[in-house]
């Protein structure tokens, strides 16, 4: 899946270096305790936080111009 970044954030966003993304995605069971995700063992980690939350609510929580993604994520995975 793919999508391009909006024209005010090519030159802020990912350096300047690239107009969009494209991403792979996947699905698994968590079948552990939350105690075992680590944000913190990077020095440089991307996130600094995280929380479950339902699949069709996803797309509420990202960017304006992230939410076509996880609305056709939402879809695929559901049929699943």
């Amino acid at each position: 899946m793919t999508y391009d970044l909006p024209s005010a954030r090519l030159r802020v966003a990912l350096r300047g270096r690239y107009r969009g993304q494209r991403q792979g995605w996947f699905a698994q069971r968590f079948t552990k305790w939350d105690s075992n995700i680590r944000l913190d063992l990077h020095p440089h980690s991307e996130f600094d936080a995280r929380r479950w939350a339902e699949l069709d609510g996803m797309p509420a929580l990202v960017v304006y111009f992230n939410r076509s993604i996880y609305e056709a994520l939402v879809r695929a995975f559901a049929e699943r």
